[in-house]
């Protein structure tokens, strides 16, 4: 390859498709949409923040997935359907 062309890579393109993502969610989903969007966005960060860094510390990785996962699962459920007293 000549050493005078340069590889453009458009490194914005993934922040456009996770935006028109979150739109159509809004759009055919409504407030559901976006409560399923920001439940996504907590998992992501328990994952990250919380985690990951007990994992490093060295706590047992089966009681920390366990209770990560009852976390994320009550969570996700509150967020995107919601307690009913059916």
């Amino acid at each position: 390859m000549d050493a005078s062309k340069k590889v453009s890579i458009r490194r914005d393109a993934p922040v456009w498709v996770c935006l028109a993502l979150i739109l159509l969610l809004a759009a055919f989903a409504g407030r559901t949409g976006l409560r399923a969007v920001l439940s996504f966005a907590l998992t992501v960060l328990m994952i990250w923040k919380v985690l990951v860094p007990q994992y490093l510390r060295g706590w047992n990785p089966v009681w920390v997935g366990l209770a990560i996962t009852l976390a994320l699962t009550v969570l996700i459920i509150a967020l995107v359907y919601g307690f009913d007293r059916r």
